[in-house]
């Protein structure tokens, strides 16, 4: 007796988080997806300038601030198949908080009878 596949079975992805706001200097992430069934999921972004995305595992790595969308597209496989290939979420990147410094200034090479340094650097605080 032969068995004939009659049809695929439908499939679906979903990011349950659709937006994600991040600060600049944050460490990589990854949005997870709800998927039913075994197609294979490729990953891009929108804006490579401000985010960039593993296209194998989704890990997301901050480029600079910036809005950049992240998409995630799934392909048919043997057995399933996706009404919708591609979904999306929004990555909101803000700038670092933090405050820098001017340097203080130096005597700029007039003796005063101690020792005394001629370059001086700022400092700053927060993720730079």
């Amino acid at each position: 007796m032969k068995r004939r596949l009659i049809g695929k079975v439908a499939g679906y992805i979903t990011y349950s988080v659709t937006t994600i706001n991040k600060t600049y200097g944050d460490i990589p992430f990854v949005n997870p997806i709800g998927i039913v069934g075994d197609g294979t999921i490729t990953y891009s972004s929108n804006n490579t300038t401000v985010a960039t995305v593993n296209q194998n595992s989704g890990q997301v790595t901050i480029v600079k601030p910036g809005v950049a969308t992240i998409v995630a597209t799934v392909s048919d496989s043997t057995y399933y198949s996706y009404e919708t290939k591609n979904i999306t979420y929004t990555l909101n990147v803000a700038k670092a908080a933090g405050n820098v410094s001017e340097p203080p200034v130096s005597a700029a090479g007039q003796y005063t009878g101690s020792p005394q340094l001629l370059v001086t650097a700022g400092y700053g605080t927060g993720t730079m």
